[in-house]
């Protein structure tokens, strides 16, 4: 008799996306471009800090930012 066919093995589904923190749909920056928190120019500055002195999860926002630097 043939030899027993060999299937190939099947490969891994990719993992899942990692899961988005709840505080993130409450954010004030929701829907702002992230750019604005990166550019060093002082308006720039200015504006985002204005943006998270209005928001109300800026504290685990911030929590979340120095664990994942």
């Amino acid at each position: 008799p043939p030899p027993p066919r060999r299937t190939p093995p099947r490969a891994r589904p990719p993992p899942p996306p990692p899961a988005v923190p709840k505080w993130r749909t409450h954010a004030a920056c929701r829907g702002t471009d992230p750019a604005l928190f990166y550019d060093p120019h002082p308006a720039s500055v200015a504006a985002a800090k204005t943006v998270c002195d209005t928001c109300p999860v800026r504290n685990a926002c911030r929590a979340h930012a120095v664990d994942t630097a």
